[in-house]
């Protein structure tokens, strides 16, 4: 089954049948939605650094992560040096992801390379989450057999800015917690419990 996850509202470390091992926390730099810094997008172990939001701009941060969003939305300069990462890895690459649908039974998700985002977390100290190819890629997005990347070109509402939504959150167990009050909110990732395990006792 595709597309499948849970949403537990109120939950959060203690739903420990959920996930495994420890939490990464993202620091959330501006109280207005989940607005994070953004350093780094990383494809098949390439890097380009991400600049900080436009001085005097209307963006509080360089990114955010949005639940309600189904793609990763990057500021259009951004998204062209990501698309030069993928084309680095294979020229058939960006093509591909700039399609508005691709016949999925071409698509050989073995080929493709994890994206990584690296981003600021508590304390400074840099956090990198990974988005699988499987999570990049939905299949039967807009139509049956056909897959579309979950990569967008621009639309987020400032300049300079991304919204980092559904993608980056699918392969990960995540809790967005403002428990700790203005100006000490985080995001924290961890590695979501395979649901045919066995049960915890």
């Amino acid at each position: 089954l595709l597309n499948a996850g849970v949403f537990v509202l109120g939950g959060g470390e203690d739903c420990t049948d959920l996930y495994t091992g420890d939490f990464a926390s993202v620091a959330v730099v501006h109280e207005a939605y989940y607005n994070t810094n953004l350093t780094a997008v990383q494809v098949g172990g390439r890097t380009v650094q991400v600049a900080p939001a436009p001085a005097r701009g209307a963006a509080a941060s360089n990114s955010f992560i949005d639940s309600g969003n189904s793609g990763l939305m990057l500021d259009p300069g951004l998204y062209q040096q990501v698309i030069e990462l993928f084309n680095a890895v294979d020229p058939t690459f960006g093509p591909a992801l700039q399609a508005p649908g691709f016949d999925q039974t071409k698509l050989d998700l073995a080929r493709w390379p994890t994206l990584g985002f690296v981003l600021q977390g508590v304390g400074g100290a840099p956090v990198t989450l990974t988005v699988q190819p499987k999570d990049y890629w939905q299949f039967d997005g807009y139509g049956a057999g056909t897959a579309t990347a979950g990569l967008i070109n621009g639309g987020a509402p400032h300049a300079g800015q991304s919204i980092l939504g559904l993608p980056l959150l699918a392969g990960h167990y995540v809790v967005f917690d403002r428990t700790g009050g203005p100006g000490n909110s985080v995001i924290r990732f961890a590695t979501p419990r395979d649901p045919n395990a066995a049960p915890l006792v």
